[in-house]
């Protein structure tokens, strides 16, 4: 375990001193056909449409949409992206705004893009995870998670020439 996390450190010290000496990878975007990165849970379905990777920023657009016939609502503190050992919260969200609760009326679809700032670069896939979803006054629905793909960019760059 050890070991492993050393790696880690190492290709990400490496990361950053390459992308900073080469200007690159930079930035790196990634875009879902519909219906290819989706889960649901209840009355809710969660639906990943983009995803913008920097060395240590993940931004993903995603819908929500209220199946049901019950208002729905989603607290902040609930949405979360998991990488390695940790979870980090979202800093920033757009379009609109994720307040503390966001409300979503029956048959209602929601754009979000949801800011996670990481610690190292994504590697491997992160998950992102939406818990805290209430349905009416008294019922919770199951925490939904759904795979955020590392970007490319950044994983060729990790990998040692075999040359």
């Amino acid at each position: 375990m050890l070991r492993a996390r050393h790696r880690l450190a190492l290709i990400t010290a490496l990361l950053v001193t390459a992308c900073a000496a080469s200007n690159g990878p930079g930035p790196q975007q990634a875009s879902f056909p519909p219906g290819q990165r989706v889960t649901h849970s209840g009355d809710l379905t969660l639906e990943m449409s983009e995803a913008h990777y920097d060395l240590r920023e993940v931004s993903v657009t995603v819908n929500l949409t209220n199946d049901g016939e019950t208002p729905l609502r989603l607290e902040r503190q609930g949405v979360l992206l998991a990488y390695g050992e940790l979870e980090f919260p979202v800093t920033q969200s757009s379009a609109p705004e994720l307040t503390e609760q966001t409300a979503l009326a029956p048959g209602a679809t929601q754009q979000l893009e949801l800011r996670f700032a990481i610690e190292q670069p994504l590697l491997e896939a992160a998950t992102l995870h939406v818990m805290s979803i209430h349905q009416g006054d008294d019922r919770w629905l199951e925490p939904m998670r759904l795979a955020v793909p590392p970007p490319a960019a950044f994983v060729e760059l990790a990998q040692p020439n075999e040359e």
